[in-house]
């Protein structure tokens, strides 16, 4: 040691009672000054500044490696993952739910969870980091906090900012503040059984999986969005708050280290690992939150069936967290498990393409469900095999997670890669996506329409002749009802993939009619600003705020033109063909929006309106 470093030397010693301060004779290349050591400590451990930081064996005794405490841990951190990665493998049903209620793109509704991730482990950087230095119970107590507050306030939201704000941002910054900490403080508790310990608490995602597909498929059509949340958010309250209460951090605070250790990526098997977690991760998720579209859109399902397949995936998961955990600690190592899992995902998405029925989609999201599962359950268990020092365990998981800052990203980039085209009709003057607009109204509205119906708010601005407008309506009703029966259960002759009744579904259409002679020859912004006085009445008094049915989102406009085209139709709706006469460009009404839903996915132009075919319905 240099004479400029004995003299400080000594001067540490005498302020604490002169203890022996004896320097290391093979100084590491990486050492930080001490904060906070006590009398006892010096005495001791003669602590130089390599000892002080890589030795925390001395001072700490080994992990107890099973018993109540050590599986209590397990278990409260299973909580903690039910709440963090169980929201986000059950993002699914969001995607698919506000697709529909805010008429947005897959690849804009896609970035809200993939923020929950990206936040995730950004904040892990930090509070990784600060439950190594022994504020594991402000960090954890803050997260619980922002997760629940998140929940409660997206119950509120009406705009896609607003879920944003509140489902991307405050409920990502709080899982930050749970997810690594409680994998680092779990990782102190077991050796030997780490690997399964860690396996029980990663099947959190698979409980939270299930929990929460299941809340919003029952509660949703019941109490609506905003209450679906609130119940939500108590859950999440209840089950944080025991978790706050049992979770216990074992070593001493670790003061001492920089923020990120850049020093472990000089290990070629971490380095590596790390590399390889992020190309997993890249892409692993995507099925989580596109089977549920996927389904809708490919197979026909219904909502509530999107979200059976999305809860069967996730609810397999346990197998693949559990066993594999298992066998990893009895003889084959994390790393040599977690290896194949990866490459039979790989093999998986590829094979996805392939799939045409409903048979296959539920084989395939078993086996990916439980392959997958493995890939996310044993990530947490490889990086604490490589890592000695327990003490950097937060510092260290955090360092993984920058990597997986893929995960922010690739989630809109896969959506737009899937969904190439809008969803939603973009110019007046086309039909050819009024017949998917529709058919993704009326699917949802029949099994959650207020009042538990589904159909159309009709405008009448046409008075030349009574019976024509009667008989355009029944005609008209007559088409959506075949259509409900027929067209949207059984989609290119394929056996129906809705589990309600077709009989009931059909039965349970009911158009509302305005007929008023003041909107004789009213053009488009008159009946637009009539029907928002419609809407703002009935759906106030109905209290539905939360339900988005196609009724209170566009209305139909019956002028002349309108009416004459329809008494040009075929009288059964079996006869119908795309090529007949009246010419295409005359077998059209006009659907006007709503003030409310004029600037979710439609160009602002006014008062908009499109036209929909009437041999669609």
């Amino acid at each position: 040691m240099d004479d400029t470093t004995q003299p400080r030397a000594g001067q540490y010693s005498k302020d604490k009672h002169q203890a022996d301060n004896t320097s290391s004779s093979h100084p590491s290349p990486s050492t930080s000054v001490i904060f906070d050591t006590s009398d006892e400590d010096i005495e001791q451990n003669a602590p130089t500044k390599e000892t002080s930081e890589t030795s925390p064996a001395d001072a700490d005794e080994p992990p107890p490696d099973g018993g109540l405490q050590a599986w209590t841990q397990a278990l409260m951190a299973h909580l903690v993952v039910v709440n963090t990665w169980g929201t986000i493998n059950s993002f699914g049903i969001f995607q698919t739910f506000y697709r529909d209620y805010l008429s947005r793109p897959a690849s804009d509704i896609s970035w809200i969870g993939s923020m929950q991730v990206f936040f995730l482990f950004v904040v892990g950087v930090f509070t990784g980091r600060l439950t190594d230095a022994g504020y594991f119970r402000t960090v954890f107590g803050i997260g619980s906090a922002l997760v629940v507050l998140g929940s409660l306030t997206a119950s509120f939201a009406t705009e896609y900012w607003q879920l944003f704000l509140s489902q991307g941002l405050c409920i990502g910054l709080g899982m930050g503040g749970l997810f690594c900490p409680v994998m680092a403080v779990l990782s102190t508790y077991f050796k030997r059984r780490r690997n399964l310990a860690i396996g029980i608490a990663i099947s959190g995602s698979a409980t939270g999986g299930m929990i929460y597909p299941v809340m919003a498929r029952q509660l949703l059509p019941k109490i609506g969005f905003g209450w679906t949340m609130r119940v939500m958010a108590l859950v999440q309250l209840v089950t944080l708050l025991v978790a706050n209460i049992f979770m216990r951090s074992r070593l001493r605070p670790r003061r001492a280290g920089s923020l990120v250790e850049l020093s472990a990526f000089k290990e070629k098997p971490y380095f590596l690992f790390t590399i390889g977690m992020f190309f997993n991760f890249w892409g692993v998720y995507f099925a989580f939150y596109y089977i549920g579209p996927f389904s809708r859109d490919k197979l026909s399902f219904s909502y509530d069936t999107s979200i059976d397949i999305l809860m069967i995936m996730n609810g397999v998961g346990a197998i693949g967290r559990v066993i594999p955990g298992f066998l990893a600690d009895l003889f084959l190592g994390p790393l040599n498990v977690v290896t194949p899992a990866a490459a039979v995902c790989t093999i998986l998405l590829f094979s996805w393409m392939a799939i045409k029925s409903a048979a296959g989609l539920y084989a395939w999201a078993v086996v990916y469900g439980i392959f997958g599962a493995t890939v996310q359950g044993l990530f947490p268990a490889a990086l604490s095999s490589l890592t000695t020092d327990l003490r950097k365990a937060g510092t260290r998981m955090v360092i993984l997670a920058n990597w997986k800052h893929a995960m922010a990203n690739f989630q809109p980039i896969d959506m737009a890669i899937a969904n190439p085209k809008p969803r939603f009709v973009r110019d007046p003057e086309t039909n050819r996506s009024s017949r998917q607009y529709l058919l993704q109204m009326a699917d949802y509205d029949g099994s959650h329409g207020y009042p538990y119906c589904w159909g159309f708010t009709i405008f009448r601005t046409a008075y030349e002749s009574d019976e024509a407008f009667t008989k355009a309506v029944e005609r008209l009703n007559n088409y959506a009802k075949h259509w409900a029966y027929h067209d949207l259960a059984r989609p290119r002759g394929r056996e129906p993939k809705d589990p309600l009744p077709n009989q009931d579904l059909s039965s349970r259409y009911h158009s509302d009619i305005i007929e008023d002679p003041g909107l004789a020859g009213a053009d488009v912004e008159e009946v637009g600003r009539r029907f928002d006085a419609w809407v703002k009445e009935h759906l106030n008094s109905a209290d539905k705020r939360d339900v988005p049915n196609a009724r209170f989102r566009f209305c139909l406009m019956l002028d002349q033109q309108s009416i004459d085209a329809i008494l040009a139709m075929p009288e059964d709706r079996e006869t119908v063909t795309s090529d007949m006469d009246p010419p295409r460009n005359q077998r059209w009404i006009k659907l006007v929006t709503g003030e409310q839903w004029a600037d979710r996915g439609w160009p602002k132009r006014g008062r908009l309106w499109c036209r929909a075919g009437i041999y669609e319905f």
